[in-house]
């Protein structure tokens, strides 16, 4: 009688049969025997029967082997009986091949007999290897957009660049002498405008384009040019009114340093106006108290972007485009930071998204309902979780209890299911899919 043992990796199985050691393994779908003197025979896999071993009387010679077919039977005899036909044996799923140098690895597990070896060790099978981040966890692009100081001084830095770029290719900086005042005002205003749309775009843009949420960035980005545009014309307008006003009272008996200093006022006036029209435009539409934000954080990077600017051109009269490459790079930072401080400054209420597709962001709450779901419209998006809801759940500022969470999806807070609406206190943590929040407000004077 047989005895089988099964190897550990199910790539063969051993018997002892009248003292003799044999070795059945899987080749080409049929059963290889080879016994300890390493000599071979193939059992074919035939689809009806279950599997019966080939059963050797006595090793064969050494000078049996050859290239031919293999022979079907017993070893050593003339007849080429064909053994009973078995059932094929279950295939598992593939695996990656071994490193080179490593132990080895299974390509295509594929047990003899089944029957004989555990079930845990036949439904055992080695998980693929996960590369990059799991399913609904967060990439790098979300690590720059963390805070709302992070995000004003990236997106205004990027956009700040490119539009002194675009501006430079629009010709709108070269002037003709024949030209009217208003001309050069309409001109100029027409130059920051470009300026303006550019920054405005991807300021509005970068946070949720840093979710990967695209619609809702492209719709508010565009919606963050048109406000730029206008802001921008605005600006640069009134930049170039109060220049003109400059030239025309300037009195040529004052020392150089008057004269400069002057120019700088006029600029900075005129930046800060271009910032807070900018910083309005960007925020009201989240809210009076967003819109404020703004308003006083562009106009206060506006102002030192405007110095930072002016002083450039006063120094570096040799190269006006780098100048103005530098000196709107530093406006657009200005602008973005100013915004970004003031928001953070003057927040009330506020999430902080510990894992999930947002992991590691910090959002404020401006709106008296803030929607969060998969859908691009809502305020929040979590766009890179497939177990979220169109609109999950919103955050609701209206009653004077504070914040509620009003779920329209499964949702835990402090890690029980709620339904309907509750009322949310500082620290708790709210699970939504694959992400935790973390509520925080500032406490009521």
């Amino acid at each position: 009688m047989s005895e089988w043992q099964p190897d550990p990796l199910h790539r063969h199985q051993e018997r002892l049969h009248d003292g003799v050691r044999w070795t059945d393994q899987v080749r080409d779908r049929g059963v290889v025997n080879r016994d300890a003197a390493g000599l071979e025979t193939l059992q074919p896999a035939a689809p009806s029967a279950p599997m019966v071993p080939t059963v050797a009387a006595a090793p064969p010679p050494r000078s049996a082997r050859s290239d031919s077919p293999p022979v079907f039977g017993k070893i050593g005899s003339s007849a080429s009986t064909a053994p009973p036909p078995m059932a094929p044996p279950p295939m598992a799923p593939p695996m990656a091949p071994p490193p080179m140098g490593g132990p080895p690895t299974e390509e295509f597990l594929v047990p003899v007999v089944y029957a004989t070896t555990s079930a845990a060790a036949a439904a055992a099978t080695v998980a693929p290897p996960v590369f990059g981040p799991p399913p609904g966890q967060s990439s790098g692009l979300s690590n720059l957009g963390k805070n709302a100081i992070l995000t004003g001084l990236l997106a205004g830095a990027v956009g700040g660049l490119a539009g002194a770029g675009i501006g430079e290719v629009s010709g709108l900086t070269e002037f003709s002498y024949d030209s009217s005042r208003t001309e050069v005002r309409v001109q100029t205003g027409l130059y920051v405008a470009i300026i303006g749309a550019v920054l405005g775009f991807v300021i509005a843009a970068w946070p949720h384009a840093t979710a990967k949420a695209w619609p809702t960035a492209v719709r508010r980005g565009f919606a963050g040019a048109i406000m730029g545009a206008i802001a921008g014309f605005a600006g640069g307008f009134v930049a170039q009114t109060l220049f003109d006003s400059l030239l025309s009272n300037t009195d040529f008996s004052e020392s150089m340093s008057s004269l400069e200093n002057k120019a700088r006022l006029y600029r900075t006036l005129a930046w800060a106006l271009f910032g807070a029209v900018l910083g309005l435009g960007l925020g009201v539409r989240d809210g009076i108290r967003r819109g404020v934000n703004g308003f006083v954080g562009g106009a206060i990077g506006g102002a030192v972007g405007g110095l930072v600017f002016q002083q450039l051109q006063i120094s570096m009269t040799s190269d006006p485009t780098v100048s103005r490459f530098v000196g709107l790079t530093a406006t657009g930072i200005g602008i973005g930071l100013g915004i970004g401080i003031v928001d953070r400054l003057r927040r009330e209420a506020w999430i902080s998204v510990l894992t999930g597709p947002l992991r590691g962001r910090e959002i404020i709450l401006f709106k008296d309902v803030t929607t969060v779901g998969a859908d691009s419209r809502c305020d929040i998006v979590l766009a890179n979780d497939p177990n979220v809801q169109e609109q999950h759940f919103t955050f609701s500022r209206t009653s004077s209890d504070g914040t509620s969470l009003v779920v329209t999806g499964p949702v835990t807070v402090n890690g029980a299911l709620i339904g309907g609406t509750q009322v949310l206190r500082t620290g708790d943590e709210i699970g939504v899919a694959s992400s935790t929040i973390r509520f925080e407000e500032r406490p009521s004077r």
